[in-house]
């Protein structure tokens, strides 16, 4: 994060420029580490808990090999449980800034679109104004050389 962070700071024009939101980004990411604090703990709360009847049932077993197999097992099943919810919530919370990014990246795009869009324009502007100064200087040539033939006519003809 850090690093995204120097690496935005050192391009701020490019940043400014076609309004990268970082810091809604990286709200997102602090969301992220808030909401994924304590999941895994409390899904294991859940699991290991008086009102889990599987659970309740192990606890009420006769000690010995039987019920420490059932409590490995059960205890294996709660942590693989807990992960998914786990990595769930963190795949849904990627997701949702991998879309949040996308949707700046194609608002970038866009913003960068209408700037060639609006440079291609003055350009051709441009052309469009070269070509009527140098057919505006092709008729000032044109006069001056018919105005130069007239004065080289009339002199012959007093000859």
């Amino acid at each position: 994060m850090d690093e995204i962070r120097r690496i935005l700071e050192e391009n701020q024009d490019v940043v400014e420029k076609y309004g990268v939101k970082f810091d809604r980004i990286e709200r997102r990411i602090d969301k992220i580490r808030s909401n994924l604090h304590g999941i895994i703990d409390r899904e294991m709360s859940k699991a290991v808990s008086l009102d889990n009847s599987e659970c309740r049932a192990i606890m009420k077993m006769i000690p010995g090999e039987r019920k420490e197999n059932a409590l490995r097992s059960f205890l294996d099943s709660a942590v693989q449980n807990a992960l998914s919810v786990y990595c769930s919530a963190i795949r849904k919370s990627l997701d949702e800034i991998f879309d949040d990014t996308n949707e700046e990246i194609l608002g970038t795009i866009e913003v960068a679109q209408q700037n060639i869009a609006a440079h291609l324009k003055m350009l051709q502007s441009l052309d469009e104004n070269n070509r009527m100064e140098v057919v505006s200087q092709m008729i000032c040539e044109a006069g001056l050389i018919n105005d130069e033939c007239e004065i080289v006519e009339n002199l012959l003809e007093e000859v």
